[in-house]
């Protein structure tokens, strides 16, 4: 199994971890086409571009990719509710908050990560479904760097 392979293992079990009142999204590419009771309180991992660093160690080329990680919650505010809607949003920022603060520990996201770092997230967004807008997500960005083989 190459390093990639470990490190996506690594980041789904650690995210189980860190938020264990949540359920892994089925689809984390498409948010909309998971299940209501997945997106009440969820998360996906899913794997973004990568890039060639240029660097060579030990006979192995340096990647950098990214690891897109999407967190959502149910809000039940009606249209002009903004104290349930907040609440919300920041039960959303608070899971956030959690799963930057680990990212600096890198064993636990599987032994070929050379780093994992926080990058950046898209802030807070509404899930579009058909029947409205009951669920609000963020989608966080990491960057870790590993080696592959020449």
């Amino acid at each position: 199994m190459s390093d990639i392979s470990t490190i996506f293992d690594g980041v789904v079990t650690n995210m189980a971890t860190l938020l264990p009142s949540h359920s892994l999204l089925p689809n984390p590419y498409i948010i909309e086409d998971n299940p209501d009771t997945v997106l009440r309180k969820g998360y996906g991992v899913g794997v973004g571009s990568g890039q060639n660093t240029k660097r060579i160690i030990n006979s192995k080329h340096s990647v950098l990719r990214n690891i897109i990680i999407t967190i959502t919650r149910q809000t039940f505010a009606k249209d002009f509710d903004k104290t349930k809607r907040d609440t919300a949003v920041k039960l959303l920022l608070e899971d956030h908050a959690v799963l930057v603060k680990d990212a600096w520990n890198i064993s636990n996201f599987g032994t070929g990560a050379m780093r994992f770092f926080y990058d950046s997230d898209g802030g807070i967004d509404f899930v579009r479904l058909e029947d409205g807008f009951k669920f609000i997500k963020i989608e966080t960005t990491f960057q870790v760097e590993y080696l592959e083989d020449i």
